[in-house]
């Protein structure tokens, strides 16, 4: 593949948009350059990009992931009580049969065992999730493996840091 040649104009414009504080990566689609190329050259000027604002906005994000994380866990329990009362409900039956593919329904006074077993399974498996998403926002969580793996590390005589 041929690159086209870098040209002194190129260095003047990429001051110049580094000057109005655009980002590597916005500066590169504007020149119509690889974020590679635009490093290098912009090293190559000594320019730089202040990396506070790239780490605020990331913890942003882990702060924001967190919030939804929350939302999802509080919708996981709601959904899992929903299901499980279902179980202790009527529950309505139906099927199409017969030669005249007729609709049929019953009102039962609770779901059938296979629907029980559903209801159950699919209760379950939202608590999981739920304690799961609980697990990676808790303080503890992460250091309590550790030292698990630490104290695991030692009973096999493992030496140095377990991570």
């Amino acid at each position: 593949m041929t690159t086209r040649p870098w040209t002194p104009a190129e260095d003047t414009i990429l001051r110049a948009l580094h000057e109005s504080g655009r980002s590597l990566h916005a500066i590169a689609k504007e020149m119509g350059r690889s974020k590679d190329t635009i490093s290098r050259k912009a090293a190559a000027l000594d320019l730089s990009w202040d990396r506070t604002r790239t780490a605020a906005a990331a913890q942003a994000v882990v702060v924001d992931n967190k919030a939804r994380r929350v939302a999802l866990t509080a919708t996981l329990y709601t959904r899992a009580e929903d299901l499980l009362a279902q179980m202790t409900e009527p529950h309505l039956v139906f099927n199409f049969g017969g030669k005249e593919n007729d609709y049929n329904e019953r009102l039962l006074e609770r779901p059938p065992t296979g629907d029980l077993r559903n209801l159950m399974q699919s209760a379950s498996i939202a608590l999981q999730r739920a304690v799961h998403l609980e697990q990676i926002d808790s303080a503890g969580g992460v250091e309590k493996e550790r030292s698990l793996l630490a104290q695991i590390g030692e009973a096999l005589g493992v030496t140095g840091p377990v991570e």
